[in-house]
């Protein structure tokens, strides 16, 4: 039976973290990527959208909300 100090040589510990630092570098470029790819919402759009989730106030409230 292998014993976890038996695992945990030198070598193996440098090599979780090598591996480790290779991944979190490449899920980083992939999110870069994903973001940059993404479409960019119009002007019509965001203010379809600030609408929709402020429906509920009046007209002077959200103009007041957007000129803060």
């Amino acid at each position: 039976m292998a014993f976890p100090s038996d695992f945990l040589g030198q070598e193996n510990v440098f090599s979780l973290l090598v591996g480790s630092v290779i991944g979190l570098l490449a899920c980083s470029v992939c999110c870069q990527v994903h973001r940059r790819s993404a479409p960019a919402k119009s002007k019509s759009a965001v203010k379809q959208e600030f609408r929709n989730v402020f429906a509920i106030m009046d007209e002077g409230r959200w103009q007041s909300l957007i000129s803060y």
